[in-house]
C-alpha cells in the first residue's frame, strides 16, 4: 500500500488549530490548562530564584537541580489544588444562595397562604350575631392590616362597608312615655352613640399608623364613610385625613384634636359636635351644619365654608386663614372677631374683619 500526503499541508493544519482551540473553549478546559501553565512558570520561575538566591548568599548549591525540579513538581498540583477548591466553594455559595432564595419564595407564599386564611375567618367573625365574636373579627382585621402592607387598603374598606352598613338608620333613645312603636318627634336630644361593634371599627381606621396613612396618600385612597349615622360618636384624635364624609351624621361627635385635613364634609350634620383644636386645613365644609358645634381654636385655613351653617358656633380662636365664607348662613361679626382671620379669608357680605386678634383671656 502507498502511502500519500495531503495536497495543502497548510490547510490541514489551520483546520488542526481550529479543532483545537474549539476543544480548549469547551468547557472550562482552556482555564485548567492556564492554570497548569501558570503553575509551572511559577515553578521555573521559584527554581531559578532559589538558584540565584544560594549564589547570593554564598551557599552551597547541593543537589539544586533535582531540588529545583522537585518544587517545580510540587507547583502545579498545590495550584490546582487550591483552584479546585476555590471553584467548588463558588459553587457550594451559590447552591446555598439558590437554596435560600426557594426558602425564601416558599416562606413568602405560605405567610400569604396564612394571611388569607385569617382575613377569611375575621370577615367569618363580623357575621357573627354575638358582639364579642365580631369584635374578635374587627381586632383581627386590624391585626393583618398592621402585618401586611398589601391586605392594608383590603381591611379598611371592609371595616368602612361595615360601618356603613350598621349606621343607615340613627340610634334613637325612647323617651320615657313614649310607646315603642311610635318614632320620636323630636329627635335631636335623644341620638344614642353607634353600637360597640361600629364605635371599635371607627376606632380602629382611626388609628392606622403614619406609614399606612403616607401610603394611603400616595395611592389616592380615602376612607368613604359617606351618609353615615355616626351622631355621638368617639373619634377624638382620629386620624380621618382625605376621608369622604359628605352627608355623613355626626351630630354631637366628640372629634377634638381629629385629624379631618382634606376631608369632604360638605353637607354633614355637625350640630354640637366637639371639634376643639380640630385639624380641618383644607377640608371641604360646604354647606355643612356646625350649629352650636365648638370649633375652638381648631384649624381652618384655607376651609371652603360657603354655605354652612354657623348659627351660635363657637369660633374663638379658630384659624380662619384663606378661609372662605362667603355665604356662610347666621355668621355673626361677634363670631368672626373672636377669630382669626387674614387678608385671604373671604367673608360673607356685612361682616367686617376685626381689628385685632381676640383677647387671650377670651379662652379661659
Amino acid at each position: 500500500m502507498r502511502f500519500t500526503y495531503p495536497p495543502y499541508p497548510a490547510l490541514h493544519m489551520k483546520s488542526l488549530l481550529k479543532s483545537l482551540w474549539r476543544w480548549l473553549r469547551a468547557s472550562k478546559r482552556i482555564k485548567i490548562l492556564l492554570w497548569i501553565a501558570f503553575s509551572v512558570l511559577c515553578g521555573g520561575l521559584l527554581a531559578i530564584g532559589g538558584y540565584f538566591l544560594l549564589g547570593w548568599m554564598g551557599l552551597e548549591r547541593k543537589d539544586w537541580p533535582w531540588n529545583s525540579l522537585s518544587a517545580l513538581a510540587a507547583a502545579p498540583p498545590l495550584l490546582l489544588t487550591w483552584y479546585w477548591r476555590t471553584l467548588h466553594k463558588q459553587k457550594d455559595i451559590d447552591t446555598a444562595e439558590q437554596r435560600a432564595r426557594i426558602e425564601e419564595q416558599r416562606s413568602e407564599v405560605d405567610a400569604q397562604r396564612l394571611l388569607t386564611e385569617r382575613f377569611t375567618r375575621a370577615i367569618e367573625l363580623l357575621g357573627s350575631e354575638k358582639l364579642q365574636i365580631r369584635l374578635g373579627g374587627i381586632y383581627a382585621l386590624e391585626r393583618i392590616a398592621q402585618d401586611s402592607l398589601r391586605d392594608h387598603w383590603t381591611v379598611m374598606e371592609t371595616l368602612c362597608a361595615f360601618a356603613r352598613e350598621g349606621t343607615r338608620e340613627p340610634r334613637l333613645a325612647k323617651r320615657e312615655g313614649t310607646p315603642s312603636d311610635e318614632e320620636d318627634k323630636n329627635p335631636r336630644t335623644t341620638f344614642l352613640p353607634p353600637a360597640t361593634d361600629i364605635q371599635a371599627a371607627l376606632t380602629v381606621m382611626g388609628r392606622r399608623g403614619k406609614e399606612r396613612r403616607k401610603w394611603e396618600r400616595e395611592k389616592g385612597k380615602k376612607l368613604d364613610l359617606r351618609g353615615a349615622h355616626l351622631e355621638r360618636t368617639d373619634l377624638e384624635n382620629a386620624h380621618l385625613e382625605g376621608a369622604v364624609l359628605g352627608g355623613a351624621h355626626l351630630a354631637g361627635a366628640n372629634l377634638a384634636d381629629a385629624h379631618l385635613e382634606r376631608a369632604a364634609l360638605a353637607d354633614a350634620h355637625l350640630e354640637g359636635a366637639n371639634l376643639r383644636r380640630a385639624h380641618l386645613a383644607n377640608a371641604d365644609l360646604w354647606g355643612a351644619h356646625l350649629e352650636s358645634a365648638n370649633l375652638r381654636e381648631a384649624r381652618l385655613e384655607h376651609v371652603d365654608l360657603k354655605g354652612a351653617y354657623l348659627e351660635r358656633a363657637d369660633l374663638w380662636g379658630a384659624d380662619l386663614e384663606g378661609a372662605d365664607l362667603r355665604n356662610a348662613k347666621c355668621l355673626t361679626q361677634a363670631q368672626i372677631d373672636d377669630a382669626i382671620i387674614d387678608e385671604r379669608t373671604k367673608l360673607p357680605k356685612g361682616i367686617m374683619r376685626p381689628t385685632a386678634d381676640p383677647a387671650p383671656s377670651a379662652g379661659a
